[in-house]
């Protein structure tokens, strides 16, 4: 399924979760996340807004969604970020396909927010 919530779950990760994984290994991680869930905690309880498909999410500024995600991150290790299933989002949130911009700006800014916190995406 979709991304409801991009942290550790503590009954996976019971020690410190993603923050413990990386005082042990203490290396750059590299971490993968699958498209917005319409049901995610960020949609739900988060003062963005969002736009919606029965499949996926989207951030209407994603600008401003992604400076704030990549800040969520601190004491993992994460140096770069894979957001995958874009396919998903593109095919069914309709502002991508309506608003000509929307997908530059999508990509924007992930790549801003990652920068801002010096990480990569890919």
């Amino acid at each position: 399924g979709a991304v409801v919530n991009w942290t550790a779950m503590s009954s996976v990760f019971p020690h410190n979760g993603m923050v413990g994984i990386q005082e042990l290994l203490k290396v750059p991680m590299v971490m993968h996340n699958r498209h917005w869930s319409t049901k995610s905690d960020y949609v739900k309880h988060l003062a963005f807004e969002w736009y919606f498909s029965k499949y996926a999410a989207i951030p209407q500024d994603p600008v401003a969604f992604f400076r704030w995600f990549f800040q969520q991150q601190d004491g993992w290790g994460l140096s770069m970020y894979e957001q995958d299933w874009m396919c998903t989002e593109y095919d069914f949130v309709h502002a991508l396909q309506a608003n000509i911009s929307m997908g530059d700006l999508w990509l924007t800014g992930m790549a801003e927010g990652a920068r801002l916190t010096n990480r990569t995406t890919q």
